[in-house]
């Protein structure tokens, strides 16, 4: 007869008993008793996040010593204890829950028991209810001289949801961002930001209030805030220009701060000279500053008047800048052909970007100059930073950034689409909109790393508008109907997404669209008007309607000049009151000179108040009929001019 290997299949618990029979013993050597089976006084534990412990009793059936262990366990629970003897008397076995960070909601799971005498299994279940905690650090906050913004840590100490905002009786401290949702576990940041403008000298004392779902109290933590004796020097001016016959010109120093400012103007630049050339100037008030440059010893050149003070925030440098140029005055015609334009009321400075060759031009109308700096590629847009610092083309497939005190190209950025439009905050990012691919996202730039992201989705061919505060940006959609305005928080770096209008198809909006200087105002291509608010229940409420055309090109307001300027699609330009925006008639361009001095007529295209509303440059394109090879002008238009 054959060999034969005979092989037995052996349950895996079969395995455990039988090494527990071999291996366990109680303290005095003696064994298990044979046929014995393990029992427990129930097969489940019901826990819960208010009761985390529960309890079962292991047994044998009959009655007699067994040697038991815990075999397996959810990572949840904790068992105690572990193993042991029972031997005639039950035993007690603790099952307390871990819940940890554990989101609310019902978590299961099985205890195993194995022994000599069998195996068996205890069923777990934990139910975990929602009970949002809302923390906060530090307690007390506390703003010490020179600090205005202080972080404050929200955290959820609990589980589940914790919807919480932040406020205060006190209106000198704002919160950033004010209000938001934290999951079990989560924290977040808010920016405590003081203004110390309305609060006297010494120490000056409120709480700030954390509201939430919790079901315990909302928390107050009180705020210290340090008041000391801190001038701030202002100046009336972001810049002086002389143009030829300009040799004097006057600006105010305000103190905008607390305690008396003592202060002394010198210059580097032997050719300008200031008038008083120091003082004291008390918390709230101010002093005019005559300055005086002397031409023959300038010629063409800029340079600084320095402010130097007792202020913690250092000198204030204000630029001087002097030309043997005239300021330019009724139509001055452009060797550049205009793709975009801005003006930049800081820098006093019109930039437009221009093709054939491409190039930034920086026109200066006060001191009748033109720079130009040389670009890789024809340029489609550019937006200036708000402190006429620099400027961003853009261009397909990367944007210029753009020194413009320099007249030099800092930095090339690349960017995964055409830029139609670009917006340059004060941030630290900026932010290009595609021409194409129909639904696609916001390009995000960081400037400082050169990374792109994403940003909120846009229909194609959307244009955005820096609001003047320079912390939102408005977007207009372009080729959808119905069009409508989306608007995003840009204080932090990326865009986030706020809301949208709250009309769908009621009132035409279409893009581009601009802000009045206050910035209370949101006019649109359409014509329609709407307000601009922080408060979203006030903000893109209809307003009005600017008259007299049926799209427009370009608008700017001047509250100085209490007037608001609308450029239309067929170029007609009209003025508005701004306290109701009733029409105020049409503001006559100059013409082009053509063929035999055959004068052709002008129509607008950009328009741009400059900062004390005195004059209106516009950028105006001569009628196609003139066939002149140089179709762009600048027209200067005094404010006595515009109806």
């Amino acid at each position: 007869m054959p060999n034969r290997r005979i092989s037995f299949l052996v349950p895996r618990a079969a395995l455990i008993c039988a090494a527990l029979l071999s291996a366990c013993s109680d303290s005095t050597g003696g064994g298990d008793s044979t046929g014995v089976a393990l029992t427990v006084s129930q097969y489940g534990v019901a826990l819960s996040d208010t009761a985390p412990t529960g309890s079962f009793f292991v047994t044998t059936t009959p009655s007699g010593r067994l040697h038991w262990q815990v075999s397996s366990k959810p990572a949840w629970v904790t068992v105690t204890p572990s193993g042991g003897v029972v031997d005639g008397k039950p035993v007690e076995v603790k099952v307390t829950a871990n819940f940890g960070n554990t989101e609310p909601g019902v978590q299961y799971g099985e205890i195993g028991l194995v022994s000599a005498g069998g195996v068996t299994q205890v069923h777990v279940q934990a139910e975990i209810t929602p009970n949002p905690i809302a923390s906060v650090a530090p307690t007390p906050v506390a703003f010490a001289a020179g600090v205005d913004t202080v972080p404050v840590t929200v955290t959820n100490s609990g589980r589940g949801t914790l919807s919480w905002s932040v406020s205060s009786a006190d209106a000198w401290i704002s919160f950033l961002p004010a209000s938001g949702t934290l999951g079990t576990g989560q924290q977040a940041v808010v920016k405590a930001v003081v203004d110390r403008g309305p609060l006297p000298v010494g120490t000056a004392s409120t709480s700030i209030v954390v509201h939430s779902n919790a079901k315990l109290a909302n928390v107050t933590v009180p705020v210290n805030v340090a008041v000391p004796n801190d001038p701030v020097p202002s100046v009336s001016v972001a810049r002086l220009a002389f143009g030829a016959g300009v040799a004097e010109q006057t600006f105010w120093l305000r103190n905008l701060g607390k305690g008396p400012l003592q202060w002394t103007a010198t210059s580097a630049n032997a050719w300008v000279s200031a008038s008083p050339r120091s003082g004291t100037v008390a918390a709230g008030d101010s002093t005019l500053v005559t300055t005086q440059v002397d031409h023959a010893a300038a010629g063409n050149a800029s340079g600084t008047l320095t402010l130097s003070s007792n202020a913690r925030t250092g000198n204030l440098d204000v630029p001087v800048a002097v030309s043997s140029s005239g300021a330019f005055s009724g139509l001055t015609v452009l060797d550049h052909s205009v793709v975009d334009a801005e003006f930049s009321t800081a820098a006093g400075v019109l930039v437009t970007v221009s093709t054939g060759p491409d190039r930034l031009n920086i026109v200066d109308p006060e001191l009748g100059t033109i720079r130009t700096v040389a670009l890789a590629q024809p340029p489609l847009s550019v937006a200036i930073r708000p402190d006429g610092a620099y400027a961003l083309v853009g261009h397909d497939g990367f944007v210029s950034y753009v020194n413009l005190a320099a007249g030099t190209i800092e930095h090339r950025y690349a960017v995964t689409c055409e830029a139609l439009d670009v917006i340059l905050p004060a941030n630290g990012w900026a932010y290009v909109y595609p021409r194409r691919d129909q639904w696609a996202q916001i390009r995000q730039i960081n400037l400082a790393t050169g990374q792109e992201t994403d940003g909120p989705t846009v229909y194609a061919g959307a244009t955005g508008r820096l609001h003047p505060s320079g912390n939102f940006v408005y977007t207009a959609t372009s080729g959808l109907s119905p069009s409508n305005v989306d608007k995003s928080d840009v204080r932090g770096g990326p865009m986030k997404a706020l809301y949208s209008s709250p009309y769908w198809g009621d009132y035409t909006f279409g893009s581009p669209i601009w802000f009045s200087d206050d910035g209370a105002r949101l006019f649109t291509s359409g014509t329609n008007v709407f307000r601009a608010s922080a408060v979203q229940s006030e903000d893109m409420r209809y307003a009005g309607k600017l008259v007299g055309a049926a799209g427009l090109a370009w608008v700017t307001s001047s509250t100085a000049a209490a007037r608001t300027v609308a450029v239309s699609t067929d170029g007609g330009v009209r003025s508005y009151d701004n306290a109701y925006l009733a029409l105020k008639g049409s503001i006559p361009l100059p013409s082009f000179a053509g063929a035999g001095g055959a004068a052709v007529a002008a129509g607008g295209r950009f328009a741009f108040f400059n900062r004390v509303g005195g004059k209106l440059y516009v950028l105006v394109k001569a009628d196609p009929s003139g066939n002149l090879a140089r179709d762009w002008g600048l027209a200067v238009v005094s404010i006595s001019d515009v109806p």
